[in-house]
């Protein structure tokens, strides 16, 4: 069964990049970090600072960050795998050479060592690959035929690497695990994916999906969920679904420092049309006890990105749908003010 262009769009966070025949591909993920002290709970809205349009280089400098925020994050610019300074928004150096097809979905390892990223092989293939964040030790994660499902956004578990795949051709999605001596299991299936996150201990990985609905019509998607998986198959899933009038949107993140507990930060859409406005909602590891972290504005959530130490969110966000001309923003959160740090570049993480 085919997607229709809503449910493609919905597969990730948002599409990377469209192609010549129409085809959507899905964009990235967010690394997944290890959490601190807690932070105090923020105001309901907050302000935003937004500094003039710029070029694909980066913004002039915004409000000076926290000392503990990294000092760089990584994202795709022009097609390819760039490092950013969160100071000043703009480009340091490009850590990937141009391809035919382009780079997507850069993403940092755990211990910020590696940028994972996935690498376009046609209009409808993609390999896994990861490289140091000085440009040097170009490697292959997870290989793939000129023909194939698309293999994106990899965490590290217990039991192996879990990444999210994608078959453009089908409009089919999956959660794979690569285990240790190479061997690959499917964890969960969907029609609708976004970016996986993983639990402190590596057990569990969140994500929100979207599955069909055999008693619907075949372009009719059963409501995103936020969901929780074993991936030791111990447990059943958790499952939670947004409030009646919302939706979940952006993926996932881990590991925040929410009143001296490591919680799960998930994005959130409520209303329609241009009443629609974005919040980001807080819960507990087991998905219990939601509350609203951050109202926002209109602009929808792409994905949402956390620092190592738990303390800071990085949102990609983009004023409506695919295809918009409004600029992507990357904006800093620590509690504070919301911060814009940068225009014009795609899919950021920290």
């Amino acid at each position: 069964m085919r997607l229709s262009p809503a449910a493609v769009a919905a597969f990730a966070m948002a599409c990377a990049a469209c192609t010549s025949g129409g085809t959507a591909t899905p964009s990235p993920r967010v690394s997944v970090t290890s959490a601190a002290p807690s932070t105090p709970a923020p105001p309901a809205t907050p302000s935003v600072t937004t500094p003039p349009p710029v070029a694909h280089s980066g913004s002039p400098a915004p409000a000076p960050a926290p000392s503990d925020v990294p000092e760089t994050f990584v994202a795709e610019s022009d097609e390819r795998v760039a490092l950013f300074s969160t100071a000043t928004g703009r480009r340091l150096r490009y850590l990937t050479q141009a391809t035919e097809y382009g780079d997507s979905a850069p993403a940092f390892s755990d211990d910020r060592s590696r940028v994972r990223f996935t690498r376009r092989l046609s209009d409808c293939s993609a390999a896994l690959l990861e490289v140091r964040p000085d440009g040097t030790g170009l490697r292959t994660l997870v290989a793939r035929e000129e023909e194939g499902p698309m293999p994106y956004l990899p965490v590290s578990t217990v039991r192996g690497l879990a990444y999210a795949e994608y078959d453009c051709a089908e409009g089919w999605g999956r959660l794979v695990l690569l285990a240790p001596d190479g061997s690959r299991h499917t964890v969960a299936e969907a029609n609708s994916m976004t970016e996986p996150a993983v639990s402190r201990d590596g057990r569990y990985v969140y994500v929100q999906m979207s599955r069909w609905n055999a008693s619907l019509a075949a372009e009719d998607l059963v409501m995103r969920q936020l969901r929780r998986i074993d991936v030791t198959g111990r447990t059943p899933d958790v499952v939670v679904s947004p409030p009646k009038g919302c939706e979940w949107e952006g993926g996932v993140v881990t590991r925040y420092a929410y009143r001296g507990r490591p919680s799960v930060v998930a994005a959130q859409r409520c209303g329609t049309g241009r009443a629609a406005k974005a919040s980001l909602t807080v819960l507990d590891e087991s998905l219990r006890g939601a509350r609203r972290l951050l109202s926002l504005d209109g602009l929808r959530v792409l994905r949402v990105g956390i620092d190592p130490t738990g303390r800071h969110l990085l949102l990609y966000r983009m004023a409506g749908s695919q295809g918009d001309r409004d600029p992507d923003l990357v904006q800093r959160w620590s509690g504070g003010g919301l911060v814009t740090i940068a225009r014009d570049v795609r899919a950021p993480d920290w």
